[in-house]
């Protein structure tokens, strides 16, 4: 029963990555892989940081105080994602699902948010034409702040996953609220 536990996750037995003994080992793979793919975030300077973006398996973490754009930002990180042939993922926690998809709405039509309700015609033509050259790739969750754990996020992921939907980027709206 252990070993099977052991084997349907993470080694628990592996001493993991050895720095100094696996050094020259390190430095030809590093070699031989040339730059890693990275999920740009369309950003030159925070890219140019972060040698080329988001690399599979990272996690970014926007701070900042209320009001100061953190939402708009995993927005146009989920966007630009999109924009890249990618699956995103948007999990929110402090507004509806409606108000995030008007926030997708408004930048990916470049229809400004308050313009939205007497631009359907020009949303609808970018929302065609988006879907049309990236396909269906982007998905936004309600969850409820204060009540929601990592365990009902992982859950919803893995039900996500039974049907063939792996996000290669999920941005987690107030990750606090938690």
């Amino acid at each position: 029963i252990i070993s099977d536990a052991v084997g349907s996750g993470v080694d628990i037995l592996s001493l993991g990555h050895d720095f100094f003994s696996d050094f020259e080992a390190r430095l030809e793979q590093r070699a031989s892989k040339g730059l890693r793919s990275a999920l740009t975030t369309g950003m030159l300077p925070c890219d140019e940081l972060m040698n080329g973006g988001l690399r599979n398996k990272q996690v970014g973490l926007l701070v900042g105080g209320s009001g100061r754009g953190k939402s708009i930002c995993l927005a146009w990180l989920a966007y630009i994602a999109v924009l890249q042939g990618k699956t995103a993922l948007y999990i929110t926690l402090e507004l509806p699902e409606e108000d995030i998809a008007d926030r997708f709405d408004s930048m990916m039509s470049y229809v400004s948010p308050h313009e939205l309700k007497d631009s359907r015609s020009t949303v609808a033509a970018a929302m065609d034409k988006i879907e049309k050259k990236y396909n269906k790739k982007l998905f936004i969750k309600e969850f409820s702040p204060g009540t929601t754990t990592v365990s009902a996020l992982q859950s919803y992921y893995r039900n996500l996953a039974s049907q063939g939907i792996v996000a290669d980027l999920v941005c987690v709206d107030y990750l606090d609220l938690i």
